[in-house]
This record gives C-alpha cells, structure tokens and sequence, in this order.
C-alpha cells in the first residue's frame, strides 16, 4: 500500500546534491545531482529539464533509478543562481508528469 500512496502522490524532487534557497556553492558549478522520490523513465531525461539563471545544461545522466546528474557549463559567476525543473519535465516509470521544482543558489 505504501507503493501505492507514493505512486499517487506523483513524481518529485526528493534532494538536490546541494541544499537550496541560499545554499551557498563553490564555482564553478559543473553540475548538479538530482534525487527523485520514485523511479523516472530515464527516456525522459535530457538537457532540456532544468532550467539555469545562468549558464547552460550540457549532459545529462540517469545515474540509477530515481537520481539524474546534470551537467553544466557557465555557471561562474558570483550572485543567484535559479534552478527550475518544469512541471512534467520528467516523467514516472508509469509516464506520470513530475512536479516542477526551483531551488535557488547563492
């Protein structure tokens, strides 16, 4: 049942590699490790699910199950850094839309 209640919860961000909303980051950032609550369809992800306030998304990798790694270039620049994960970005193993995310980096 627990499998169940996850399910209809639906996919989400469960942590990010770094904290967010202030976190400060060391730079440059070159990537960024994403961990979800329930497996994604790892067909689903690509450079184009996150979003950068600066700098860009140059890979990605499914590292298992529910963890996806970003890679990114340009982000060296002191200031806020904004991280956005659309809503239905991502998607479950059951083709289920993921929740959108931002976190924001200092």
């Amino acid at each position: 049942m627990r499998d169940v209640a996850r399910h209809l919860r639906g996919l989400a961000e469960n942590h990010v590699e770094r904290n967010v909303d202030g976190s400060v980051v060391q730079l440059p950032l070159t990537s960024l490790t994403v961990n979800f609550n329930e497996p994604i369809n790892p067909a689903s992800a690509d450079t184009g699910d996150l979003t950068l306030s600066q700098g860009r998304v140059t890979d990605v990798t499914v590292l298992d199950a529910d963890t996806v790694q970003y890679t990114l270039d340009g982000v060296d620049s002191e200031g806020t850094l904004t991280v956005q994960i659309d809503a239905g970005a991502l998607t479950d193993v059951y083709g289920n839309p993921g929740a959108a995310f931002t976190g924001h980096y200092s």
